[in-house]
């Protein structure tokens, strides 16, 4: 290890590394050691070097350090040993590779109970995923440091209720979000407005739909059945955003909950409920 005499640490031989093999050869060395190992042309061996003499400069490790990674990495006593206990079922695994995914199911009653305990001397993560559809209407609402309110307009801009509309009616969804004065400005906040699958959204990038110039949002993300929009708002303000829509198809379809929420603070969140909605050739 070399390091800047500024920071007080000791130099040693400089250590060079020279790939002299094709990048074949090299790959076929290294997939004994590594999960995965992937060249697409050779090494420039002065990036190497420069990174090391700013790594170095910096004195971010010492060599101690490496080879003490080292030692660890390639024993026996590195590998990953757990059990896993699924709705009763114990599983036992020992395994050197680094990221595993292992599926369970729910059992009769519809639930999933999971334990696991880590056998071994190394940190583990655990996370949980979990995917599908969900059984019912999402009727969960909550406001959290946010007010969230939506009115749904006809094309006189009369207030309607869309929960039954005739086929081929233009409307809009208006929200209104409001920073309700307390803590700080909201940065990264988020809009998601995901409709039924019967709604088409009216893209006013593609339609010949006027657009407002002074667009309150930095971003909007549209797609063919939602539209995410980012924002910021600042303390005491509130924002308002307009969707233009047409009730397309006829059936019953879900609408799912409207959120809002910022991106990077679980805390500032608000959630409209789902439902049905219904569009009929007539009304």
């Amino acid at each position: 290890n070399r390091s800047a005499n500024k920071l007080n640490k000791k130099t040693e031989d400089l250590f060079v590394l020279d790939f002299f093999n094709s990048t074949d050869d090299l790959k076929a060395a290294f997939d004994d050691f590594y999960t995965s190992t992937t060249l697409s042309e050779a090494t420039d061996v002065n990036v190497l070097h420069e990174l090391k003499s700013n790594l170095d400069d910096l004195g971010v490790y010492e060599w101690s350090e490496v080879e003490s990674f080292v030692e660890k990495y390639f024993k026996e006593e590195s590998d990953t040993n757990f059990e896993l206990l699924v709705n009763g079922n114990k599983t036992k695994m020992q395994t050197k590779i680094p990221l595993i995914t292992i599926p369970v199911e729910i059992d009769s009653n519809g639930e999933i109970n999971v334990e696991y305990n880590n056998r071994s001397d190394n940190a583990t993560f655990v996370k949980v995923v979990a995917r599908g559809i969900p059984s019912g209407i999402d009727n969960n609402t909550f406001s959290n440091n946010l007010i969230l309110n939506t009115k749904y307009l006809d094309s006189n801009n009369r207030e309607i209720d869309p929960a039954v509309l005739k086929q081929g009616e233009d409307f809009k969804l208006q929200v209104t979000v409001k920073h309700p004065g307390s803590r700080v400005d909201y940065e990264e906040m988020v809009l998601s407005t995901v409709f039924p699958s019967g709604w088409e959204i009216s893209n006013r990038r593609l339609n010949d739909i006027p657009q407002n110039e002074d667009s309150n949002f930095e971003y909007q993300d549209i797609r063919d059945d939602r539209v995410y929009t980012y924002f910021d708002l600042a303390m005491n303000k509130q924002k308002t955003f307009i969707f233009n829509l047409n009730a397309t198809y006829v059936g019953k379809y879900y609408q799912p909950p409207l959120s809002c929420e910022a991106m990077y603070d679980f805390s500032v969140r608000a959630q409209k409920p789902g439902r049905w909605v219904e569009i009929n050739s007539e009304k």
